[in-house]
């Protein structure tokens, strides 16, 4: 049905002066009226209006829902009308478009002050409009506002928003995962959600939080990574995450004293606080804890919560409470992996009080469905239009990462737009196509970070990708069978999937980064294919040892006593009489051998140590082992085993470099 320009029979403008009045005539002329309003803050009046896209505008912004419209008759404006904002935006939350806004003021520097209010990175987009703009005749007017909207969203990268949402301005998908959540409180019992970092965890929790306060449920969110959480023993972490509760629904200041919160009695005092937020609201306190590796054993930074008895005691207690007063409150945690719920003993041999105490959920990706409304619903406001088969390309490259998708979208928009000048953009198959490359490589430190964890913490996890990605099926099966976990975790994760016995990567940015780094767990079945690899990462290698060597030798020790230091770690004496003779640049591009570089490396321990993990003995065998099988030096034939050993050293050297580069 086509929307024609007009204004809402009997539409009642009170509180509208004759400016106010005069400017909402002329909007109709560009848009319809479909309801108007004042809202009050202190002594301030604001009158507002909803606005519906007449079909040029809804066709070239996207817009389907109503836009509001603020009209500001004050001299200056501050961040009261934020809170003015975002007051209308809440009664209607279903009717208004939850991004855009326009600001129409009386203020001579709205637009420098809007530029400041829009400077955060999940703020809404206030265009700015000026009295004196809107109001008088109608002509030019579809033109001013046309243009002002392309300057505020044709030129802005909505994609690139990286941090947690925390609102719902650019948030998609995930309603099941929120009902779930919500189901789960409704009925009582608590909750678990697992799954990589940028997957979109946190955000989710946050959409939970708004939900339950937009029914006055007492609800906290609890980031147990904050230093105030783990760095305290467990029942002064109970008294603060009671101290979160009661800030966060407004009761700051009530609730038991500190002094209560004893061990002995933080148990007490946790439920009394408890059941004066039940009796307050007449509803169960929702707890969130995020970043619960920071309150669990094995994984915590602080150790009294990694091996002492901290996690035993707060788990226990909570637990205890949860028990023994049935709806007084649920508790939902988050995390990684969950391995928390998983292990049925704590380091110290007592019982685990979450093991299988929760059901662990995983936070899946996105299907084509949600991948389109997120590009279609973001891309609109930017100008920016995906081809069909380009949100399915999306959809299969980066698995439904809706992180991944969205970096791998800005980045589309990065190679097109100009910041200066505002554009539409289409995205077709052929120009993905053409940029698909670019666009992954683009992405390698996002893919890095999301699976640092496991590298760092699920090692054992780490290395079943790795040899996935190596091709080493018989290893990656033999492997897996020491702990079946490993699997589901790879598997809820998103990371990998299974068909017909077999498993493969789900997203290829994410295969590819891994295969980067299991190129030394590769084992050809042929002789040839195994000296070809062997002697790729070996001269690899030893070119990046060899700029190495020569730049720390020369900062620590300067030219001249390090051109002696490798003519010392030179064997024959012709190799010596050589090098002598040359400067301390050009000895490195001579007679210097791998082992050379090794007994430099040695000899100037102290220099090198913290670049080989301060492991002297290690390097010294991994280097040898690196050396002995060489083509140009030995026999032609080179086991498997012997392969494996030698590139094993290689991928440990190379590592090391890697890391210290």
């Amino acid at each position: 049905m086509r929307q024609q320009p007009g204004i809402i029979r009997d539409l009642r403008l009170d509180n509208f002066g004759p400016v106010e009045r005069e400017i909402t005539l002329n909007l109709a002329t560009i848009w319809f009226v479909t309801h108007a309003g004042s809202q009050k803050l202190g002594k301030d009046t604001y009158p507002y209006l909803f606005l519906k896209a007449s079909d040029p505008l809804r066709e070239k912004f996207a817009f389907f829902a109503n836009v509001l419209a603020v009209l500001h008759p004050y001299p200056s404006v501050d961040g009261r009308i934020i809170d003015t904002i975002e007051k209308i935006l809440l009664a209607y939350p279903n009717r208004l478009d939850r991004l855009c806004v326009l600001l129409i003021s009386n203020a001579s520097s709205v637009d420098l002050e809007v530029g400041r209010l829009n400077g955060t990175s999940e703020a809404r987009i206030l265009v700015p409009f000026k009295y004196q703009e809107l109001s008088g005749g109608v002509k030019g007017k579809e033109k001013t506002i046309s243009d002002r909207l392309e300057q505020n969203l044709f030129t802005k990268d909505l994609f690139s928003i990286s941090s947690a949402l925390k609102t719902d301005r650019y948030f998609y998908g995930r309603k099941d995962d929120i009902r779930h959540l919500l189901g789960k409180y409704q009925t009582g019992e608590n909750s678990a959600i697992f799954g990589l970092r940028r997957i979109g965890k946190t955000s989710v929790l946050w959409a939970v939080v708004r939900e339950l306060k937009a029914s006055n449920s007492p609800i906290a969110f609890i980031d147990c990574s904050d230093t105030k959480y783990h760095k305290a023993r467990w029942n002064q972490t109970l008294q603060r995450v009671m101290e979160s509760i009661l800030d966060s629904n407004g009761m700051s200041g009530k609730g038991m004293p500190h002094s209560k919160y004893t061990e002995s009695e933080a148990s007490t005092s946790f439920a009394k606080d408890l059941q004066m937020l039940k009796h307050h609201f007449q509803k169960p306190t929702l707890i969130i804890f995020d970043e619960i590796e920071s309150l669990s054993f094995d994984l915590a930074s602080s150790n009294h919560w990694k091996s002492g008895p901290d996690f035993l005691n707060f788990w226990q207690t909570i637990r205890s409470i949860y028990q023994q007063s049935p709806n007084l409150f649920t508790f939902s945690i988050c995390g990684v992996n969950p391995r928390v719920i998983e292990t049925s003993m704590t380091p110290d041999g007592h019982d685990n009080p979450l093991y299988r105490y929760v059901e662990s959920k995983y936070l899946g990706f996105f299907v084509f469905e949600e991948v389109k409304a997120m590009l279609e619903g973001i891309g609109g406001y930017m100008g920016i239009t995906f081809d069909p088969e380009v949100v399915t390309y999306l959809t299969d490259d980066f698995g439904g990462h809706p992180f991944l998708i969205r970096q791998a979208a800005s980045k589309m928009y990065s190679i097109f737009a100009r910041s200066d000048i505002p554009r539409k953009i289409y995205i077709s198959k052929h120009i993905y196509k053409e940029k698909r490359i670019e666009v992954s490589r683009s992405l390698h430190d996002y893919v890095s970070l999301i699976l640092l964890i496991l590298r760092e913490r699920y090692t054992d996890e780490y290395k079943l990708l790795q040899y996935l990605a190596a091709g080493q099926m018989d290893t990656f099966c033999s492997f897996a069978s020491d702990d079946p976990t490993w699997i589901e975790h790879l598997i809820g994760y998103g990371l990998i999937l299974e068909f017909s016995g077999k498993y493969h990567f789900r997203i290829n940015v994410v295969q590819s980064a891994v295969e980067v780094e299991s190129k030394y767990l590769k084992s050809p079945d042929s002789v040839e294919e195994r000296w070809e690899l062997l002697s790729e990462a070996r001269n690899a290698f030893e070119s990046d040892l060899r700029n190495l060597v020569k730049s720390i030798l020369k900062i620590s020790l300067g030219a001249t006593v390090g051109k002696s230091a490798i003519i010392q770690a030179m064997v024959k004496g012709q190799q010596r009489e050589k090098a002598d003779a040359l400067t301390y640049d050009q000895m490195y591009d001579a007679e210097l051998y791998f082992s050379d570089l090794r007994r430099v490396v040695e000899n100037n321990w102290n220099i090198f140590k913290n670049i080989f993990s301060d492991d002297q003995e290690r390097f010294s065998t991994c280097m040898k082992n690196a050396n002995s099988y060489r083509a140009d030096a030995h026999a032609k034939s080179i086991e498997r085993s012997e392969f494996e050993l030698a590139m094993n050293a290689i991928g440990w050297l190379a590592k090391c470099l890697e890391e210290n580069s």
